[in-house]
């Protein structure tokens, strides 16, 4: 999460220093300690920091956001870009783990351990286009995986009742 709150802040950066404006915060969940973030950042403004997080909040923020930024290093199986996704909010993730297989071509990917390939997508996700585009992949992918995951539930429920 650090380094995607750092390509944030040199996006920021980058704007202010082209006499440009960029009106966005980004919300970091699971920030126990602020002033680990914080430390490492220009642009403190620019972010809400949360602990935990309940459900209902958090499917808000899902729901609400104008991107779902995802540097997970070690996912099991790729939930939270999904429900971002459920929403049609475009998602920038790690491209490790099981997120690619879960996600397919719905999410622009990074390596999460770049702080500016993680920028680069962010820039990306400004260009509306491109916005655009991955806006209407993610509830596409979505409804794709909710229903497979339905299917292979079904099929569990029918192999452990032997029907």
């Amino acid at each position: 999460n650090l380094r995607a709150a750092r390509a944030f802040d040199e996006l920021v950066g980058m704007y202010e220093s082209q006499g440009k404006s960029l009106d966005m915060k980004m919300v970091i969940t699971g920030a126990t300690n602020a002033r680990a973030y914080l430390r490492h950042l220009k642009h403190e403004d620019r972010f809400v920091l949360l602990g935990y997080v309940e459900s209902k909040e958090l499917e808000f923020l899902h729901k609400n956001a104008y991107a779902f930024v995802f540097p997970s290093l070690n996912e099991g199986f790729g939930y939270p870009p999904v429900q971002s996704m459920r929403y049609g909010v475009p998602v920038a993730a790690s491209g490790t783990t099981s997120i690619p297989e879960v996600c397919g071509d719905a999410v622009l990917y990074f390596d999460p351990y770049s702080v500016s390939e993680i920028k680069n997508r962010l820039v990306q996700l400004l260009d509306s286009k491109i916005y655009d585009e991955y806006a209407a992949r993610a509830p596409k992918r979505y409804l794709e995986v909710h229903t497979r995951q339905n299917e292979d539930l079904e099929h569990t429920i029918d192999f452990i009742l032997k029907r």
